[in-house]
């Protein structure tokens, strides 16, 4: 038996494991081939959505053999030769399953896929990055709100992210900050929706009584309840990712690593400054202009993209809340908006 898959380059074709081996071997063997077939795909700068497809039939099919997949692909993107087998997701917690894989990895090691020398790992990040967008993008009008499958793929990745092991700690936070980038990207639509309906709704129900539709109401009442409960649902996924991966990577002791962190916030500022241009989250470019082991340039690079018109409100507003707990703040010239900006950030502290 084999698992195919087609490429751009060439097909895939791996021999799953002899029938006379235990049923718990096989499984390990098949989860392996997948995952490896998977790799090949990603690691070859194929097309994501081809990718995407092929595990959400798997996923539909069954969705715990199909997180199963998705979770081995992670593990495979770290460099680890482990497999995280059935028995041990069933019946594991996922630091024990991370501390399994550890042992499987060598911890010394500095070269791993997203790090590793020679062109054909050149497009491996990018391919990983497009994934992980497309996949949000395919799942946002359904398995995005399963509470299973971004639950748990989460989980992992947070665990994984706080592991002594380079390659875990790097790989899963990439993974980690571009899923929510992507949900991110998936609240804003949300957000949109609302206020869309909410005018219809707003609308129809300003007409008369004698031409207003009581069933295009309830429609568009149950529609907008609908919604927010995805924005809520949203909402928690990004609370959740922010905390238990970015704030605790954003200052990790590697350069790439804090790199991930800042440029993502840099995407949630722009897609969404509603939610993220507030002090609550520039406090953490704040504190990394005002690093003093030379972590500034990140921040810089982010704050680069703004204009001091889009965010000169929301930075006095933060440069007032901090000013009352720090000391007071010099004027400072208006000739370049960026300079001002990281003048007011680094004064606040």
């Amino acid at each position: 038996m084999s698992l195919f898959f087609k490429g751009r380059q060439k097909n895939v074709s791996i021999n799953l494991c002899p029938l006379k081996l235990n049923v718990s071997i096989k499984i390990t063997m098949f989860l392996r081939a997948v995952c490896q077939a998977y790799f090949y795909i990603v690691d070859h700068g194929n097309r994501s959505y081809f990718l995407v497809d092929e595990w959400l039939d798997s996923y539909k099919q069954d969705r715990e053999a199909g997180l199963l997949e998705l979770i081995n692909f992670v593990v495979q993107c770290c460099g680890c030769k482990g497999v995280v087998s059935r028995e041990m997701f069933d019946g594991m917690q996922n630091a024990e399953i991370i501390s399994t894989l550890t042992k499987e990895f060598n911890e010394d090691s500095v070269n791993y896929p997203l790090c590793s020398p020679g062109p054909q790992w050149r497009k491996f990040r990018a391919s990983v990055c497009e994934f992980v967008q497309v996949l949000v993008r395919s799942c946002q009008n359904s398995f995005l709100y399963d509470e299973y499958l971004f639950s748990a793929l989460l989980a992992l990745l947070t665990g994984l992210s706080d592991s002594q092991v380079r390659a875990f700690r790097h790989t899963s936070t990439l993974i980690a900050m571009k899923l929510m980038t992507g949900i991110v990207e998936v609240a804003v639509m949300v957000f949109a929706q609302i206020k869309t309906t909410q005018r219809r709704y707003d609308a129809e129900r300003s007409k008369s009584a004698e031409h207003r539709a009581s069933e295009r109401l309830e429609e568009l009442q149950a529609t907008i309840s609908e919604l927010r409960e995805h924005q809520e649902e949203l909402s928690s996924m990004m609370n959740a990712t922010f905390r238990g991966v970015f704030v605790h990577r954003y200052r990790d002791r590697v350069a790439e690593i804090r790199a991930v962190c800042i440029e993502e916030m840099g995407v949630w500022l722009r897609e969404n400054p509603g939610d993220f241009l507030n002090d609550g989250y520039l406090k953490y470019l704040g504190w990394t202009l005002h690093d003093k082991v030379g972590r500034q340039t990140d921040a810089q690079l982010v704050l680069s993209h703004f204009t001091n018109d889009t965010i000169t409100g929301q930075v006095s507003r933060y440069r007032g809340v901090q000013q009352k707990k720090t000391r007071p703040v010099h004027p400072v010239p208006h000739k370049k908006p960026a300079t001002d900006i990281h003048t007011l950030l680094n004064t606040t502290h």
